[in-house]
């Protein structure tokens, strides 16, 4: 799906459902309020772009590139992050409900007011992450 079109689609309040958009360019395009469903996102570069308050539910969003994204108050369900990129991203307010989140890279990123419910933080980093009110409620924090 080109990136025009997968814009459309989401001003158009239509959900992306089991779609496999990996590995495509979407970086600096508005998705803002979208709602992705068992989609494969892996690989997508999403740099610079407006996610904020964006549904993933059980997405495969493996080694995507969201550095320096906007995702404020999004939410991630059952998502596996395994090596996603969100250096300087804005993650105010976002959520991640039983999540992977392994590797993952959060270095500079603002996550105040974030929260992680049973997700899995092994080996990611927070370095430089802004934290401040962030909740990890239940989750494995191995080696970060």
């Amino acid at each position: 799906m080109s990136p025009e079109l997968l814009c459309a689609s989401v001003l158009l309040g239509e959900a992306i459902q089991n779609e496999d958009l990996g590995q495509r360019a979407y970086g600096g395009i508005f998705l803002g309020g979208g709602v992705f469903t068992a989609t494969c996102l892996a690989g997508c570069d999403f740099r610079g772009s407006d996610l904020r308050e964006t549904t993933f539910d059980n997405c495969d969003l493996r080694g995507a590139l969201l550095d320096s994204a906007s995702l404020r108050n999004a939410l991630f369900n059952r998502c596996n992050l395994d090596h996603v990129n969100f250096r300087s991203a804005d993650l105010h307010g976002a959520t991640f409900t039983e999540c992977l989140l392994p590797h993952a890279q959060f270095g500079e990123s603002r996550m105040s007011m974030a929260t992680f419910y049973q997700c899995k933080l092994d080996h990611a980093s927070l370095a430089g992450a802004d934290l401040d009110s962030a909740v990890l409620n239940e989750s494995s924090l191995i080696d970060v």
